[in-house]
C-alpha cells in the first residue's frame, strides 16, 4: 500500500474516533490543542523521539572521527532518529588491524563527546549503554568485588554409613560429576570455590530439629568424619561458594574481564559514575549530551549471592537463613 494512502487511513481512523468520543467535538479538539492539520504533519516528519533508532555497535571500540560521521549522515539520511552506542567485543569471525581503544580511556571519551555533538548538529538523539558486554564488569575489579554464585548438590547415604569427606573432596566431587554443564563450562578460570555448608538430612525429615550441621563435625583440616547412627536413607547436602565464577560476554577493552557483584550497591554505584568522566573531560554536563544511559538486560548468569547475604536476611526477616540452605538452592 501506497505510504501516503496509509497514512491518511490513519489519520482518518485517529481523527473519527476522537470525534465519536464527544459530542462537542470541536471542543474536545481544542482542549488538546490537536488539528488534523497538525496531525497529518506528526506523520509526514516525525520528531526525531517518534523515529526508529538502531542499536550502534562499536565492533572491538576500533572506532575514528570520519567512519562515526559517515555512519550517522547515512543513518539521519534514511530517516533514523536516533542511536544507542553499545561498545562490544570484536567478533572473531572479523578479525582487522585496526586499533581498539580502551573504554573509558581519553582517547575513547573524547569520540564517543564527537559522535554525541554529531547527532545533535544531524538533529538526532544519543543513548548509551552503561558499560560493554553483559554482565558488566572490567579488568580493573578486585576479587572481593567480583559476581558470586551458591551451588548446591547431594549425595545419598544410609544407616551405619561412615561419612568421611572434606571441602577439597567435595568440590572435587561437583566439578566432576557437573563438568560437562552449560553453567559449568562457562566459568572463569579464576573461579576460587569455597565450602559454604554440608548438611545431614534424613528423607523422611520433617522438622529442620532433623537436620545435622556437619560442619560442626570438621576438624582442624577441614575434614569431617561422621557415623549414621539413624534408621533409613540419608541426604548429604552441601552447598559450594564461586567467587569470580564468571568473565564478561563479549566485553570490549577496558570493560572485559571479571562481572562486577551486582548485589553490592557500593560497586553498583562506583561502576556507573565511571560514566562522569565523560562531561569531566569534555566540560559538558552528561545530560546535555546524551539523553539516557541504560542497561539493555539485566543478566547476572546465575548470582545469586553477595557478602553480608545472611546478616541482612536475618535482620530483614527476624530468623537465620542458614538451617535452610539445603532446600534454597538446587
Amino acid at each position: 500500500m501506497n505510504k501516503v494512502i496509509f497514512l491518511k487511513r490513519v489519520l482518518i481512523l485517529s481523527t473519527s474516533i476522537l470525534f465519536s468520543c464527544n459530542s462537542n467535538n470541536k471542543t474536545k479538539i481544542d482542549a488538546f490543542d490537536i488539528s488534523t492539520q497538525d496531525l497529518f504533519s506528526g506523520f509526514q516528519n516525525p520528531p526525531a523521539k517518534a523515529r526508529p533508532f538502531v542499536r550502534w555497535w562499536w565492533n572491538g571500540n576500533k572506532i575514528k572521527k570520519e567512519e562515526l560521521d559517515r555512519q550517522l549522515e547515512s543513518l539521519k539520511n534514511v530517516g533514523f532518529g536516533g542511536v544507542e552506542i553499545n561498545p562490544i567485543a570484536m567478533p572473531d569471525a572479523t578479525p582487522t588491524d585496526e586499533k581498539s581503544l580502551v573504554w573509558m580511556s581519553d582517547e575513547w571519551v573524547d569520540l564517543v563527546v564527537h559522535a554525541c555533538k554529531k547527532t545533535q548538529d544531524l538533529g538526532m538523539i544519543t543513548d548509551i549503554i552503561a558499560g560493554t558486554g553483559w554482565p558488566f564488569g572490567g579488568e580493573f575489579l578486585n576479587e572481593d568485588e567480583t559476581c558470586q554464585r551458591i551451588v548446591t548438590d547431594n549425595i545419598w547415604y544410609k544407616t551405619g554409613d561412615v561419612i568421611e569427606i572434606s571441602e577439597q573432596y567435595l568440590i572435587n566431587y561437583y566439578k566432576n560429576k557437573f563438568r560437562n554443564s552449560r553453567d559449568e563450562k562457562r566459568n572463569s578460570e579464576r573461579t576460587i570455590w569455597s565450602l559454604s555448608g554440608v548438611s545431614l538430612i534424613p528423607s523422611n525429615c520433617i522438622s529442620i530439629d532433623q537436620i545435622i550441621d556437619l560442619v560442626e563435625h570438621q576438624d582442624d583440616s577441614g575434614s569431617i568424619l561422621y557415623t549414621i547412627k539413624g534408621e533409613g536413607k540419608y541426604m548429604l547436602s552441601y552447598q559450594l561458594l564461586q567467587q569470580d565464577f564468571r568473565d564478561v560476554t563479549l566485553g570490549a577493552p577496558g570493560g572485559a574481564g571479571p562481572v562486577i557483584d551486582h548485589y553490592k550497591k557500593e560497586m553498583t554505584l562506583a561502576y556507573l559514575n565511571r560514566m562522569k568522566k565523560i562531561s569531566e573531560r569534555s566540560g559538558t554536563p552528561l545530560n546535555q549530551l546524551i539523553r539516557a544511559l541504560f542497561c539493555d538486560s539485566i543478566e547476572v548468569s546465575g548470582a545469586n549471592w553477595s557478602d553480608g547475604f545472611s546478616e541482612l536476611f536475618f535482620k530483614t526477616y527476624g530468623y537465620k537463613l542458614d538451617p535452610w540452605m539445603a532446600f534454597v538452592f538446587y
